[in-house]
């Protein structure tokens, strides 16, 4: 095996791999499998978990009615959430609108309460929307503050559902795929879930990844037949949401050696997912990696950054474990960069799982 770059990393090759189906069919089902996910927080890694079941679950290609409306309610809030935070960093840099209308319109999304039941109203949409389009038109305050983001906390995902707020705002909004794809709802303890894929059952843990929640990482490595490492490389200037000056892809990298190198794992393979690549490529022609490590020299080379990350974790990986590390660049909202990568990820686990 070795470690090696994925199909979807430095080269933007197609991987030719297909599943041994016929061989897969004949295991029988109580010879499962048992994933574990694991990351820092807003890493990507539950994303990654709601792609399995998207690709794999019972509904296949599709989310159920269920998850679609509970996703309705978290939607609605994080947008009003998401542009509370924005306005709130805009008076905080000293901003100030340019018509009584955008005033109005901060004012009273300031006030509005995401807590109280039937909060939204045709007004949120409004204001929400009259404040997006302005910004988009004008270069002005709220995508100002957005760009600003390493200095405050607030999800990624905002231009993607600021762009659809009139269809989140309608009053027949149903959460699309992508919209619970993109949309954050953080994992408290651990999301026990299975998925079949060609028949065998794969048990996925998904571990939440705040800081108070890695001392239950440890007892859910036994009997592991693989670990998925979910690490966000577009977070490079960013601080970790529980210390404000602690960089969050060094933190990443400290958790990943302290994995790697805790002898809890033995043999399994170990799959690293350098993920949030769309959003590090629109970023590193903007800010250079060395404000993250002082020792990288390639500028502003989006080539050159990423390697020199994978080189950073590959470096944290005994040697006796090199064999088992592979490294993937991964977009999680991205439903075919993720069944792509999976295709490689589980032709290997089943190979060495089930000696096919």
């Amino acid at each position: 095996m070795g470690c090696c770059y994925s199909s979807t990393s430095l080269h933007d090759e197609q991987s030719d791999h297909e599943f041994n189906v016929e061989k897969i069919y004949s295991i029988n089902e109580c010879m499962g499998l048992k994933l574990l996910l694991l990351g820092t927080g807003e890493s990507g890694k539950s994303t990654i978990q709601k792609q399995l079941h998207l690709l794999f679950g019972d509904s296949r290609g599709t989310f159920p009615s269920s998850l679609r409306g509970q996703y309705h309610g978290i939607v609605r809030r994080d947008a009003v959430k998401s542009a509370q935070l924005l306005l709130r960093a805009c008076y905080r840099f000293g901003w100030q609108w340019d018509t009584y209308n955008q005033h109005d319109a901060a004012h009273y999304l300031l006030s509005v309460d995401v807590m109280a039941t039937n909060f939204w109203n045709d007004k949120i949409l409004a204001s929400i929307s009259l404040l997006w389009r302005s910004s988009l038109l004008n270069d002005s305050l709220l995508w100002r503050a957005f760009e600003l983001r390493s200095l405050f906390q607030i999800s990624d995902a905002v231009p993607y559902f600021f762009d659809r707020i009139s269809v989140i705002g309608s009053p027949h909004y149903i959460p699309s795929n992508d919209d619970i794809l993109h949309a954050r709802l953080r994992t408290s303890g651990i999301v026990d879930s299975i998925v079949h894929i060609q028949q065998v059952p794969v048990r996925l843990l998904d571990v939440g990844g705040q800081r108070n929640e890695r001392r239950k990482w440890m007892r859910c490595f036994s009997g592991c037949h693989a670990l998925l490492y979910v690490v966000a490389i577009s977070e490079f200037d960013q601080v970790l949401y529980e210390h404000n000056t602690k960089n969050r892809l060094i933190e990443s990298l400290e958790v990943f050696a302290e994995i790697v190198q805790s002898g809890y794992i033995q043999s399994c393979p170990i799959f690293l997912f350098l993920n949030k690549k769309d959003l590090f490529l629109q970023k590193i022609g903007l800010i250079d990696l060395n404000v993250c490590w002082e020792d990288y020299s390639g500028g502003k080379d989006a080539r050159a950054a990423m390697k020199f990350i994978a080189h950073k974790f590959i470096d944290a990986v005994p040697k006796t474990l090199l064999n088992h590390l592979f490294i993937h660049f991964t977009v999680a909202t991205d439903t075919h960069n993720i069944e792509q990568v999976w295709k490689t990820a589980y032709q290997l686990i089943s190979k060495q799982h089930f000696q096919i």
